[in-house]
């Protein structure tokens, strides 16, 4: 019986980028917004000012601004391109990103799989 895989390594990988970029994601909200706010609120309760208004609108700023960072490193597909853009004149960052063969392997274009003939092929062979 011919057994195939349901999803390939890169795949896979992926996935688990995405997903742990996915989990910062939900709990940054929990600790940027909720959390200051619990204790903005409660404190205002009990009578106790817990800090200065202009921390607390800094702390409830760190969310949006967080967390698209948190895409951009958590998934390779993202940081590799940005990495070489931001070292322009660190030589030894560029050669460790370039030689990476991950980045190697997200910027390439995708290629059908031997034995299969595309489109775009039929029409580069006629």
């Amino acid at each position: 019986m011919l057994q195939t895989k349901a999803a390939s390594d890169k795949t896979r990988n992926m996935q688990k980028e995405l997903f742990k970029a996915l989990v910062l994601q939900l709990t940054m909200p929990a600790i940027f917004v909720y959390t200051p706010m619990s204790i903005a609120f409660l404190g205002g309760l009990v009578g106790i000012q817990t800090f200065p208004i202009g921390t607390f609108n800094i702390i409830l700023m760190l969310d949006p601004i967080l967390e698209p960072i948190v895409i951009v490193w958590f998934v390779k597909c993202y940081r590799y391109p940005i990495l070489r853009m931001l070292c322009c004149g660190n030589s030894r960052l560029a050669n460790y990103v370039a030689d990476s063969s991950n980045a190697k392997q997200s910027m390439e274009a995708p290629t059908a799989p031997s034995g299969l003939v595309t489109e775009s092929a039929r029409k580069v062979e006629a």
